[in-house]
């Protein structure tokens, strides 16, 4: 599940001028003045001179794919160590970056009232960033990071998933009654906090085996939530934008948690299959 050596140097000649525009676009409204277009296709929400500019969707996308490359292309002295180092870093990363993600709506957006857009566009990125920085560190020294940490079954488990239950219900009855707009907002925190619990217990009877496959279902979720938060990036404006930032946070989580468990419960039918036949 990674890329070859080459993509690496590839993902350097992307990622390095998408940060640098990234900043100077959203430090002082840069753009590139090529990029420029007339249509009905622009973000009203956020009006401002680069309303018709697709330099942001530019920046976003070389950095997102740029920072895949880097973190998940082949190394030269490629080994089972150095697997384990990226996914244990690749999974600390998306704690972190969640936890700090939701904080920083909390304050930011929610206390002080500025914009939740920085934030939610520079998530994904970030994890990106969090993961390559995290997992060269380690290599550079020679050291594993710490081994994922994950809560007991009961009742982190139980408790992740009523969360996730009740606050998707919950989101979905504040979306067709918009006066009750306020009680969706404080469900997205709680579907956040349940997702991530969710993710972070071990399951029923679940054996130490399990936690590489937990981080390489973790590893195939950003692969394709990157992929669909790029082409979102592109095809969706004005409110459906913002809709689509808020749903790139969960939807790794979402994609792991099917994931894992879906490939947890193959694993578990093909082991019973040897003994069925041979009952036979």
């Amino acid at each position: 599940m990674l890329f070859p050596r080459t993509f690496k140097f590839i993902g350097w000649v992307l990622a390095i001028p998408g940060i640098a525009l990234g900043v100077l676009f959203q430090a002082n409204d840069y753009i590139l003045p090529f990029l420029n277009y007339k249509g009905g296709r622009h973000r009203q929400i956020y009006k401002n001179a680069w309303e018709n500019n697709l330099t942001d969707e530019l920046a976003i996308t070389l950095v997102v794919i740029g920072m895949l490359f880097i973190g998940f292309a082949k190394l030269k002295n490629e080994s089972k160590h150095t697997g384990e180092l990226r996914l244990r870093a690749l999974y600390h990363a998306f704690i972190v970056s969640n936890i700090a993600a939701s904080i920083s709506l909390m304050i930011f957006f929610e206390a002080c009232g500025f914009s939740p857009f920085p934030i939610l566009q520079n998530y994904l990125p970030g994890v990106l960033i969090i993961f390559t920085l995290w997992f060269y560190y380690f290599y550079l020294r020679r050291k594993l990071p710490p081994t994922p940490f994950y809560f007991p079954y009961a009742p982190f488990n139980l408790i992740g998933k009523m969360l996730t239950g009740e606050a998707f219900l919950i989101l979905i009855f504040a979306m067709v009654e918009i006066k009750y707009k306020q009680l969706g907002d404080i469900a997205e925190y709680v579907l956040l906090a349940g997702l991530l619990l969710w993710m972070s217990a071990k399951g029923k009877n679940e054996s130490p085996a399990m936690a590489t496959q937990r981080v390489r279902a973790l590893q195939l979720s950003v692969y394709i939530g990157c992929g669909l938060f790029i082409a979102a990036t592109w095809l969706f404006y004005e409110l459906d934008y913002l809709l689509v930032l808020i749903v790139s946070i969960v939807l790794i989580q979402a994609l792991y948690l099917i994931i894992f468990y879906s490939s947890r419960r193959f694993a578990s039918r093909s082991s019973l299959q040897p003994i069925s036949t041979q009952a036979l």
